[in-house]
């Protein structure tokens, strides 16, 4: 059985990097909550009531498939450096 390797043991971590994307995170995770929180009142005075089921499809899409295309943009920059 070969033990497979996700990392070089030798490999250097950039923690100011990380540290930024925790916070790129962060902030996202915050930002999704007020709109959550907000929307349906802002819906409501553009009068747009009528729109909630596909404004919620939308958001439901937007939240499944960010993380994949992200992953896959990743996998291929990540393939090209190395």
């Amino acid at each position: 059985m070969t033990n497979i390797l996700f990392f070089e043991s030798n490999s250097k971590i950039y923690w100011p990097q990380v540290f930024a994307l925790l916070i790129l995170d962060i902030c996202v995770i915050i930002s999704w909550i007020a709109y959550h929180e907000f929307q349906p009142s802002i819906i409501e005075s553009f009068g747009l009531q009528q729109f909630t089921l596909e404004f919620t499809i939308w958001s439901a899409l937007i939240i499944i498939s960010t993380p994949a295309i992200v992953g896959i943009i990743a996998d291929k920059t990540l393939k090209k450096i190395r």
